[in-house]
C-alpha cells in the first residue's frame, strides 16, 4: 500500500514538474511576443512577423499543452487521495482485526467471572449460615449483621483492586475476606473453649 501511495505521488510530482515548466515558457513566450507585436504590426517586420507567427503557433500548443496537465494534475491528485484513503482504510480494518482476540479474551474473563462469582456465593452463603446456626443454637459469638457488614467491606477491598468497589475502604478497615472469616473462626472457638474449659473446671469443683 505505501508503494502504491509512492507511486501515485511521484506521479503527481512529476506531472507538476512539468506544469511549471510549460507556465514558464508560457510566460517566455508572452514577453518575447509582446517585445516583438509592435515591429511585425506597426513597422511590418517581416522577420518579426515570421518569429510572431511561430511563437503563436508554439503559444497555442503550450497552452493546450497546459490544460491536458490540468486534467491530468487533477486525476493525479485523485489517485493520490485514493490511495491515501485506501492506506487509511486498510490501517482501520487492521485495528478492528486487532482486537478480535480481546473480544474472545472478555468473553473467556467473563465465563471465569460467572463460575467465581457462583463459588463466591455459595462460600458467603455457607459463612451466613454457619453464623446463624450458632445463633439458633442460643449461642451468640458473632452479630450476624456485624459479619455480613465486614464482609461486604472484604468484598470492596478486593475489588478496589479493579475499581469495581461498592464504596472505597479506608487502608484502615482493608481486610482480606479469609483472613476476615479466620479471624471470627478464631474467636467463635476461643470463645467456645473458653466456655467449655470454665463449664469442665465447675464440674470439677
Amino acid at each position: 500500500m505505501t508503494d502504491k501511495i509512492e507511486g501515485a505521488r511521484a506521479t503527481l510530482d512529476s506531472l507538476a514538474t512539468k506544469r511549471r515548466r510549460l507556465a514558464a515558457r508560457a510566460a517566455e513566450i508572452a514577453e518575447e511576443r509582446q517585445g516583438l507585436a509592435l515591429s511585425a504590426h506597426a513597422n511590418g517586420d517581416k522577420s518579426a512577423a515570421a518569429r510572431l507567427g511561430k511563437l503563436s503557433d508554439e503559444a497555442a500548443r503550450v497552452t493546450g499543452d497546459m490544460a491536458d496537465l490540468d486534467d491530468a494534475l487533477a486525476e493525479a491528485r485523485r489517485r493520490v487521495s485514493a490511495a491515501e484513503a485506501e492506506a487509511a482504510n486498510e490501517a482501520r480494518l487492521a485495528q478492528v482485526r486487532s482486537i478480535l482476540p480481546f473480544a474472545a479474551e472478555l468473553r473467556g474473563a467473563g465465563v471465569r467471572a460467572a463460575k467465581a462469582l457462583a463459588e463466591l456465593r455459595a462460600a458467603l452463603g455457607d459463612a451466613n449460615g454457619a453464623v446463624a446456626k450458632m445463633q439458633d443454637r442460643g449461642v451468640v459469638v458473632a452479630d450476624p449483621h456485624v459479619v455480613r457488614v465486614n464482609m461486604k467491606i472484604a468484598l470492596d477491598t478486593e475489588l478496589m483492586a479493579v475499581g469495581l468497589q461498592h464504596e472505597l475502604v479506608a487502608p484502615g478497615r482493608r481486610v482480606k475476606i479469609d483472613v476476615l472469616l479466620d479471624r471470627y473462626a478464631s474467636g467463635i472457638e476461643a470463645k467456645a473453649h473458653a466456655i467449655l474449659g470454665e463449664s469442665k473446671g465447675k464440674k470439677a469443683a
